[in-house]
Protein backbone atom coordinates (compact mmCIF):
# COMPACT_ATOMS: atom_id res chain seq x y z
CA UNK A 1 0.00 0.00 0.00
CA UNK A 2 2.91 2.23 0.75
CA UNK A 3 4.68 1.70 -2.88
CA UNK A 4 1.10 3.09 -4.34
CA UNK A 5 1.01 6.02 -2.35
CA UNK A 6 4.39 6.58 -3.20
CA UNK A 7 3.29 6.25 -6.88
CA UNK A 8 0.78 8.46 -6.89
CA UNK A 9 2.74 11.30 -5.22
CA UNK A 10 5.36 10.79 -7.62
CA UNK A 11 3.20 10.58 -10.59
CA UNK A 12 1.18 13.87 -9.74
CA UNK A 13 4.45 15.11 -9.38
CA UNK A 14 5.58 14.37 -12.39
CA UNK A 15 2.61 15.99 -13.99
CA UNK A 16 3.03 19.24 -11.54
CA UNK A 17 6.32 19.44 -13.31
CA UNK A 18 5.42 19.60 -16.60
CA UNK A 19 2.46 21.75 -16.34
CA UNK A 20 4.80 24.12 -14.06
CA UNK A 21 7.89 24.36 -16.66
CA UNK A 22 5.52 26.65 -19.11
CA UNK A 23 4.16 28.96 -16.17
CA UNK A 24 5.26 31.66 -13.79
CA UNK A 25 8.50 31.42 -10.68
CA UNK A 26 5.42 32.29 -8.36
CA UNK A 27 3.27 29.55 -9.78
CA UNK A 28 6.91 27.32 -9.73
CA UNK A 29 7.30 28.35 -6.33
CA UNK A 30 3.98 27.27 -5.17
CA UNK A 31 4.09 23.85 -7.02
CA UNK A 32 7.00 23.39 -4.84
CA UNK A 33 5.78 23.94 -1.89
CA UNK A 34 3.07 21.92 -2.59
CA UNK A 35 4.96 19.09 -3.36
CA UNK A 36 6.81 20.05 -0.20
CA UNK A 37 3.77 20.01 2.05
CA UNK A 38 2.33 16.69 -0.08
CA UNK A 39 5.69 14.79 1.21
CA UNK A 40 5.27 12.71 3.96
CA UNK A 41 8.32 10.57 4.16
CA UNK A 42 10.11 13.32 6.72
CA UNK A 43 13.29 13.72 5.13
CA UNK A 44 12.61 16.98 3.67
CA UNK A 45 11.28 17.95 7.21
CA UNK A 46 13.99 16.90 9.14
CA UNK A 47 16.56 18.38 6.81
CA UNK A 48 14.68 21.74 7.07
CA UNK A 49 14.68 21.80 10.63
CA UNK A 50 18.11 21.48 10.84
CA UNK A 51 19.12 23.50 8.02
CA UNK A 52 17.27 26.72 9.73
CA UNK A 53 19.10 26.03 12.93
CA UNK A 54 22.47 26.25 11.35
CA UNK A 55 21.47 28.87 8.57
CA UNK A 56 20.13 31.39 11.76
CA UNK A 57 22.94 30.29 13.51
CA UNK A 58 25.19 31.82 10.76
CA UNK A 59 23.32 34.27 10.52
CA UNK A 60 23.12 35.54 14.33
CA UNK A 61 27.30 35.37 13.80
CA UNK A 62 27.51 37.29 10.99
CA UNK A 63 25.15 40.47 12.76
CA UNK A 64 27.33 39.92 15.44
CA UNK A 65 30.76 40.14 13.61
CA UNK A 66 29.64 43.38 11.73
CA UNK A 67 28.06 45.05 14.88
CA UNK A 68 31.52 44.23 16.29
CA UNK A 69 33.13 45.30 13.37
CA UNK A 70 31.72 48.51 13.37
CA UNK A 71 32.67 49.12 17.14
CA UNK A 72 35.86 48.66 16.45
CA UNK A 73 36.03 51.24 13.74
CA UNK A 74 34.63 54.00 15.39
CA UNK A 75 37.08 52.59 18.58
CA UNK A 76 39.84 53.56 16.68
CA UNK A 77 38.64 56.20 14.90
CA UNK A 78 38.02 58.17 18.20
CA UNK A 79 41.30 57.02 19.53
CA UNK A 80 43.34 58.44 16.44
CA UNK A 81 41.60 61.79 16.98
CA UNK A 82 42.30 61.78 20.59
CA UNK A 83 46.37 61.33 19.66
CA UNK A 84 45.98 63.88 16.93
CA UNK A 85 44.11 66.18 19.26
CA UNK A 86 47.53 65.92 22.00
Amino acid sequence: MRQVFRRSLSTSAGTMGQQVRASSPITRSLAIAGRFVADRSGDIAMMFGFMIILLLTVIGGAVDFARWHQARAMTVGAVDAAVLAA
